[in-house]
């Protein structure tokens, strides 16, 4: 229980700093607390969950001082405002900061969880960088339809945030002489 004890204080922490967090969940077989290098490790049928984000993997790694966390074999679930699955990411690693950005690694993104059909879009891409509510950068994403490839490009980048969602239409403008 001492693993409750240190994600509370990390919690707590976070309200002294005036940050509002939501709710942290998790869920696992077999939880193990390694104390003096505050790690919490978490095995078998892993859930995670932080506001509207969901992670769920075989296995978990987390550390309370830095907020670190490391999963292998991850699905990602981000749901919208309504509760409505916004977002489905698979990868085979995720590292990063609990409530930041993170990195992943062999992933594959669609806007359903298809139960293993093929969605109407996706892409995959051999890395990612993510700042949640800012963007994306895709290493080497192929844009999917229905499965098919349809677009490979070296580097892309998503902005996910709430006023830069969508493309941006290049502005026109007619420079004149006096």
């Amino acid at each position: 229980m001492r693993w409750l004890v240190a994600l509370v204080a990390a919690l707590a922490a976070t309200a002294a700093r005036g940050e509002t967090a939501p709710p942290l969940r998790l869920r696992a077989d077999l939880l193990s607390w390694e104390r003096g290098a505050g790690r919490l490790r978490a095995e078998g049928h892993v859930a995670l969950s932080w506001g509207r984000l969901t992670l769920e993997a075989p296995w978990l790694e987390a550390w309370t001082a830095s907020r670190r966390i490391e999963a292998r074999e991850v699905r990602l679930l981000l749901r919208g405002a309504t509760g409505r699955l916004a977002l489905s990411l698979e990868a085979e690693w995720v590292k990063g900061r609990l409530g930041g950005a993170f990195e992943a690694g062999g992933l594959e993104v669609s806007p359903c969880d298809c139960g293993g059909g093929d969605p109407t879009w996706s892409f995959t891409a051999a890395g990612a960088h993510v700042d949640p509510g800012r963007g994306a950068w895709l290493y080497w994403p192929v844009f999917r339809v229905l499965g098919v490839p349809v677009l490979p490009l070296p580097i892309f980048y998503v902005p996910v945030g709430a006023r830069r969602s969508g493309l941006l239409a290049p502005e026109i403008t007619l420079a004149g002489s006096r």
